[in-house]
C-alpha cells in the first residue's frame, strides 16, 4: 500500500492541528543522535555548522552534505539543497575553504585572517541575517520604545544603553537595500563584533533583563518579548562562523583543512504525485488505514462524518500538489548508495570509490519522515552498506514528501579499504526489507519474488515502491486521530494527545554564549 498520499495529503493537516506533547511520537527522540565510531560529536557538529552557514537566501531553503576523504588527499563534499538554481553554493565552499586552510597555515594571523572569514560568510549569508532580524523587527522596536519611555528603575543607564546600541546596529542591516561592498563589508564585521560585545553584557545582567520583559509583559498584558530567542537568532551566522574558525586551527581538523577541495552538487530529485480525485478512491484509501491500524469502530457514521472533512481537505491538497521532492538528506543516502554499488572508473576531480564519512550534515534537522526512514534503513545488516546517520529528527511532518529510488543492484562488501561486488540479492531492498519488518500486519499474499530473499516488502506492493515503518504508520494514524473531534477520539487505539506545554518565557539568557559557541 502506497503511504505518500497519507503522509502527504491527511497526516500533515492533522499533526498541524494537533496537539504536541512528550509522550506521543512512535520513534523516541534519543538523548543524542546515533553516532558510529568513525564520526565524532565534534565532527558532526563542524559538517552541521557548515551546512548551516552555507544557507545564503530564501526562507525554507536548506542544505544538507557529505564529506568524503579519498587516500590520494582530496576532501570531497556532496551538497545537496532542496531547490534548484542553486550556483552560488558551491562557489561560496571553494572561497571559504582557501580562507580557513590560510588560516591553519598562519594561525599568528589569526584575527586578520579571522576577520576575512567572516567577511566571507557575512557577504553569502547577508540575506539570511536580514530576514532573522525582520522576523521579530516590530515587536523588537515596541519593546525598546516601551523600556524607553518607562519609569522603571531596572537597571542602569550603562545596561540600557548595550540593549539600545545592540538594536541600533540590527537597524543599520535591516535598513540597508543594496548589498554591502568590500569596504562597507568589513565594517559590517566590526558591527557585528560590537553587537556580540552588547549580547553579552546583557547575558551578564539576566537578571535585570528578566525584570524588564516581565514589566513589557504586565503593561502589555501580553506574554513576554522573546529577547533572548531573536538575538541568538541574529547572533546564529556571527556564532557558527566563529565555531568554524577555532576549527580551522584544532589539530583534530588539520587533516581535512589541509586537503584541496572538490564539490559535487545533486540535482534536486522530484518525484510525481498523481492519485485520483474521485472521492470513492480516498473513502476506500482511509478505510484501508483504519484496518490496518485497527481503529475500532471504523465503520461508526459519526467517525466518518469527520473523517469525510478530511478527505475533503486532502483532494483539494492533491489538486494542487503534483510533486514532491527527495528531501536532501535521503538524496544524499541514495547518491551514496548507488556510487558504493556502481563507483567511478576514474578516481578525479569529485568522483571517487571511497565511501563518505558516515554523517551527514543539515542546515536544520531532518522532518519525522525521513528521521524514521534513515532509522529504517540503518536497522539493516552492517555489512549491506556504510550506515548514515544526521541529527535527531524533528517531531513534524515537513511536505511534500516522497521516497528515494536505490533500483537495483548488486551487493557489496568491503574488504581492505576496496568495494567488491557479489552477486546475489539486491541491496536496494535494505530500505524496503527494514520497513516491512516493522509494518502492521497485512492480509497474507503470494510468496515473495526469489530475487528479494532478504524479506518480502510490504504484501501487496510492487517491489520498487519503498515503504515507511511501523513507526510512521502509528505517527500517521496517531495524528489523523488527534485531528479527530474529542467525542470521537476514544476510538482509537492510541492515547489522546496531552494539552502542550507552556514556556516560561522568563529564563531570557538561560544559556553561556561563547565565540567558539554554535546554534541553529
Amino acid at each position: 500500500m502506497d503511504p505518500l498520499p497519507l503522509l502527504n495529503f491527511f497526516t500533515h493537516h492533522a499533526s498541524d492541528q494537533a496537539m504536541l506533547g512528550p509522550d506521543v511520537w512512535p520513534m523516541k527522540e534519543e538523548s543524542h543522535p546515533p553516532r558510529s565510531l568513525d564520526v565524532t560529536d565534534a565532527f558532526a557538529a563542524a559538517i552541521d555548522t557548515l551546512a548551516t552557514i552555507c544557507v545564503s537566501n530564501e526562507a525554507g531553503q536548506k542544505v544538507a552534505m557529505t564529506v568524503t576523504l579519498p587516500p590520494d588527499g582530496r576532501v570531497i563534499i556532496t551538497l545537496a539543497e532542496n531547490r534548484c538554481g542553486v550556483e552560488n553554493t558551491p562557489k561560496f565552499l571553494e572561497q571559504l575553504w582557501r580562507a580557513l586552510d590560510s588560516l591553519r597555515r598562519n594561525p599568528s594571523d589569526k584575527v586578520e585572517k579571522g576577520n576575512d572569514i567572516f567577511a566571507i560568510t557575512f557577504s553569502h549569508g547577508i540575506h539570511t541575517l536580514k530576514r532573522r532580524i525582520r522576523s521579530l523587527w516590530m515587536g523588537a522596536i515596541t519593546f525598546h520604545g516601551f523600556l524607553e519611555a518607562s519609569k522603571t528603575k531596572s537597571g542602569d543607564e550603562s545596561i540600557r544603553g548595550r540593549l539600545t546600541a545592540a538594536f541600533t546596529l540590527l537597524a543599520k542591516i535591516v535598513n540597508r537595500r543594496d548589498a554591502p561592498n568590500r569596504d562597507e563589508m568589513v565594517y559590517l564585521v566590526e558591527e557585528m563584533h560590537a553587537f556580540y560585545d552588547h549580547c553579552q553584557a546583557l547575558l551578564n545582567e539576566r537578571d535585570t533583563v528578566r525584570q524588564w520583559l516581565k514589566e513589557y509583559a504586565a503593561c502589555n498584558g501580553s506574554a513576554d518579548f522573546p529577547l533572548r530567542w531573536y538575538l541568538m537568532a541574529c547572533l546564529a551566522l556571527y556564532l557558527n562562523t566563529a565555531s568554524l574558525i577555532k576549527l580551522a586551527t584544532h589539530p583534530d581538523f588539520d587533516d581535512i583543512f589541509r586537503r584541496p577541495l572538490y564539490v559535487k552538487t545533486l540535482q534536486p530529485d522530484n518525484h510525481t504525485l498523481d492519485y485520483p480525485l474521485q472521492k470513492s478512491f480516498w473513502d476506500s484509501y482511509i478505510a484501508d488505514i483504519l484496518d490496518r491500524c485497527e481503529i475500532r469502530a471504523a465503520k461508526s457514521p459519526k467517525l466518518w462524518r469527520a473523517l469525510d472533512e478530511e478527505i475533503t481537505h486532502a483532494i483539494a491538497t492533491a489538486k494542487e500538489t503534483k510533486s514532491a521532492p527527495v528531501h536532501c538528506e535521503l538524496r544524499l543516502l541514495s547518491h551514496h548508495h548507488q556510487s558504493l554499488l556502481s563507483p567511478p572508473e576514474k578516481e578525479v576531480g569529485e568522483d571517487t570509490a571511497t565511501p563518505p564519512q558516515n554523517y551527514i550534515g543539515t542546515s536544520e534537522a531532518p522532518c519525522y519522515a525521513c528521521g524514521v526512514f534513515m532509522d529504517a534503513y540503518r536497522s539493516e545488516p552492517r555489512d549491506v552498506f556504510n550506515r548514515m546517520y544526521t541529527r535527531n529528527p524533528k517531531p513534524k511532518l515537513q511536505v511534500p514528501w516522497a521516497m528515494p529510488k536505490f533500483g537495483n543492484a548488486t551487493k557489496a562488501k568491503r574488504r581492505g579499504g576496496a568495494v567488491r561486488k557479489e552477486g546475489g540479492p539486491a541491496i536496494a531492498t535494505a530500505a524496503a526489507a527494514a520497513a516491512a519488518a516493522l509494518w502492521p500486519p497485512a492480509p497474507p499474499a503470494a510468496a515473495p519474488s526469489p530475487q528479494m530473499p532478504h524479506r518480502p516488502l510490504l504484501r501487496g506492493s510492487p517491489p520498487s515502491r519503498f515503504l515507511l515503518s511501523r513507526r510512521a504508520w502509528a505517527f500517521a494514524s496517531h495524528s489523523l486521530a488527534s485531528a479527530l473531534p474529542a467525542s470521537l477520539r476514544g476510538w482509537s487505539v492510541l492515547p489522546a494527545r496531552p494539552a502542550p506545554m507552556q514556556a516560561s518565557g522568563g529564563d531570557v539568557f538561560g544559556e553561556r554564549w561563547t565565540r567558539s559557541g554554535r546554534t541553529h
